[in-house]
């Protein structure tokens, strides 16, 4: 920590003879951190920020599965956490992760988080329950990684999603959903809805976020991952209907360019 002004610090005393740290901590300190990031299993980059994360003592986990969410691995991280409700585990392991962005030539600390290790895997727990959902090429609910979601609220172009049009920081607020249970960002909600509409394109991550908003502070609506066959709600069953002769119409008609969903 450098202190450029006099009212900053300890008794007038400015730059790094500010830091109440003996050299020998804050050089062990710095080695430990260059290591972490240094190391692709224990740091994540973002847009513009990197997080370094470790434990107090080993363990299997890895944050690896935010962004390659194996559906083998969410299962049994899901299965894991409801068991930690029922008191049948006991993890006095703790968790820590530190999240820097630069400002020339500095470091800035955008972010820390000290919690058990228990309540970092029962957030990711939630984070996975919250948004995955059932993609149409394959049965069952199924996570997304988070950069995906992320780069979904871009452009779409007709083949991908036109980079550097995603929503700004984004990536870095979802993070914190997924280690925190923190909602997503209230401006997400319009923002995803005007670029579905723009685009004329709903896929399964940016399903997965919606998904995400209803299920979280303010809604906390009940939405199933998937089709729900028995529920009778007149606009539920009439969505399942048009759906089926959109479906019909692309049958019939597959160069159709607009559909009875992009005409009304």
């Amino acid at each position: 920590i450098s202190v450029n002004q006099s009212a900053q610090g300890r008794s007038g005393i400015i730059q790094l003879a500010s830091i109440p740290v003996c050299g020998g901590c804050g050089s062990a300190a710095m080695t430990a951190l260059n290591a972490l990031l240094d190391d692709p299993s224990h740091r994540r980059r973002g847009e513009d920020s990197v997080l370094a994360w470790w434990l107090r003592r080993p363990a299997a986990f890895s944050l690896d599965i935010i962004d390659k969410p194996a559906l083998a691995d969410v299962e049994a991280l899901l299965d894991e956490a409801q068991s930690a409700k029922s008191g049948t585990v006991i993890d006095t392991n703790a968790f820590y992760a530190l999240t820097l962005s630069a400002n020339q030539s500095r470091a800035v600390v955008r972010d820390w988080l000290e919690i058990p290790l228990a309540d970092a895997k029962a957030s990711l727990a939630r984070w996975f329950a919250d948004h995955q959902c059932t993609r149409l090429s394959a049965d069952g609910a199924h996570p997304a990684p988070l950069w995906h979601m992320a780069q979904a609220t871009g452009r779409w172009d007709g083949s991908r999603y036109v980079p550097g049009s995603a929503v700004h920081d984004l990536e870095q607020q979802l993070l914190r959903c997924a280690l925190r249970g923190a909602p997503p960002p209230a401006s997400l909600a319009p923002r995803l809805l005007s670029r579905i509409r723009n685009d004329h394109r709903i896929d399964h991550p940016r399903a997965t976020m919606l998904r995400l908003i209803l299920t979280r502070p303010p809604f906390k609506e009940q939405i199933m991952p998937g089709l729900d066959e028995t529920a009778t709600d007149p606009a539920y069953v009439w969505g399942r209907v048009f759906a089926t002769l959109e479906s019909i119409q692309h049958r019939a008609l597959p160069e159709l360019n607009a559909t009875i969903r992009d005409r009304y």
